[in-house]
């Protein structure tokens, strides 16, 4: 009965180093492609209100914000300037 508690807690460690290996390749790989996963975020938050995806476009919608549309003048010409929301 000993010997069956010992595989049982050896096969418990070899998945927790397993499953901590995979975190670290995880995590090594959001950090060296940051720029390509970022990339592909704000392509799916454009296309979004575009394409009209019964789940997606709600989602999208829910988590930014309203832009903010202002008439201005710019070297003499009407033009519409629309920022994001908040301070940026």
């Amino acid at each position: 009965m000993g010997s069956k508690n010992q595989a049982t807690g050896k096969s418990r460690k070899k998945f927790r180093r397993l499953l901590l290996l995979a975190f670290v390749l995880t995590a090594a790989l959001v950090v060296a492609k940051w720029s390509w996963i970022d990339a592909q975020a704000r392509t799916v938050v454009a296309l979004s209100p575009v394409l009209e995806a019964p789940v997606l476009t709600p989602a999208v919608e829910a988590v930014t914000g309203e832009p903010c549309f202002t008439d201005t003048i710019i070297a003499g010409n009407p033009a519409l300037v629309v920022r994001p929301p908040g301070q940026g």
